[in-house]
């Protein structure tokens, strides 16, 4: 059935046999207009008032709306051609090639109602309800962090492992990002520690952590590489009050963290995906570090991370 415009006295029909049956259907109404059931069912929703349904009202509004019309509502004849070719199972895309309406306007015309088609019929998706993609917002250049020193600046004895005390860290979440746990490992010898965050993992309480264990960690930490992520704002604090240096990763670039990428990734057979971190203890994951790092490591020739770390002097007793 080609698309058509109800007009003033389709309407005065409309309101007659709602007059005359309240419990009259949208079908036995369509009928008697020679129009699509979903196109009285619309009428009636768009122009009903709450003390019901007025032809003249409803014609009004019509008006109205049609000074704003789409271009498949002002171009009746290219709306007949997007209509026949949406039938004969061609997508919108496709169609764009050959008719001078893009996809998108025909997307919205299927959906809206106003080719007269169910988007379940005739797209390829088979949606009766359009979904709408959030839109990616654009990878952040860390510029909340301020002037950070970049990972590109590392010294080399850094990249080459040669010296002890180097460590890489990062965040371990859990169910809908609610929980998370520090993940620390030492660069050279592999030695792996995890700090749990009873109160939430933004940047004062995973600042605080961090401080805490440098305060208590026997073991030199000459400096810390992180990615961009907001919870080390406050990475001026760790600078200024332990002597440390920070170097922070490039966007979306985990391999530059990859020994703490394997760490976590070993450490989430005990802190599964989607569950709430908090229920694990300090002492929970201290056990869990220990298997790790008393485990034979092929790189080490069959000793361990632990033995590696003890192998280097304590700063403190």
């Amino acid at each position: 059935m080609a698309y058509s415009r109800l007009d003033h006295h389709a309407r005065e029909v409309i309101m007659s046999e709602l007059a005359r049956d309240r419990a009259v259907s949208f079908t036995q109404i369509a009928a008697r207009v020679g129009c699509h059931r979903s196109t009285v069912q619309r009428e009636i929703t768009r122009n009903g008032r709450a003390d019901g349904y007025s032809a003249r009202h409803a014609h009004q509004q019509a008006a109205l709306r049609r000074r704003r019309l789409g271009k498949l509502e002002r171009d009746l004849q290219l709306a007949d051609e997007v209509r026949s070719y949406l039938v004969a199972g061609y997508s919108p895309w496709a169609i764009s090639r050959w008719l001078p309406v893009s996809a998108e306007t025909i997307y919205q015309g299927v959906y809206s109602g106003v080719l007269g088609l169910r988007p379940e019929e005739v797209l390829r998706t088979r949606r009766p309800h359009r979904r709408y993609r959030h839109r990616k917002q654009p990878t952040s250049d860390g510029n909340y962090l301020g002037d950070f020193t970049p990972i590109s600046a590392r010294p080399d004895h850094i990249e080459t492992r040669d010296e002890f005390g180097h460590w890489e860290g990062d965040l371990i979440t859990g169910s809908a990002n609610q929980s998370a746990v520090i993940t620390l490992v030492e660069r050279h010898s592999r030695y792996q520690c995890v700090l749990r965050l009873p109160h939430g993992h933004g940047t004062k309480a995973v600042v605080s952590a961090l401080s805490e264990w440098l305060n208590t960690h026997n073991r030199p930490v000459l400096s810390l590489t992180w990615d961009r992520g907001a919870e080390l704002t406050k990475w001026r604090d760790l600078v200024n009050n332990h002597g440390i240096d920070i170097y922070f990763c490039d966007p979306k670039s985990p391999w530059q963290r990859g020994t703490s990428e394997n760490q976590n990734r070993q450490l989430r057979f005990w802190l599964r995906k989607g569950t709430d971190l908090t229920n694990h203890t300090q002492n929970d994951l201290n056990h869990y570090s220990h298997i790790l790092n008393t485990t034979p490591r092929r790189l080490h020739h069959g000793a361990t991370a632990h033995h590696i770390y003890q192998q280097h002097p304590r700063t403190r007793e």
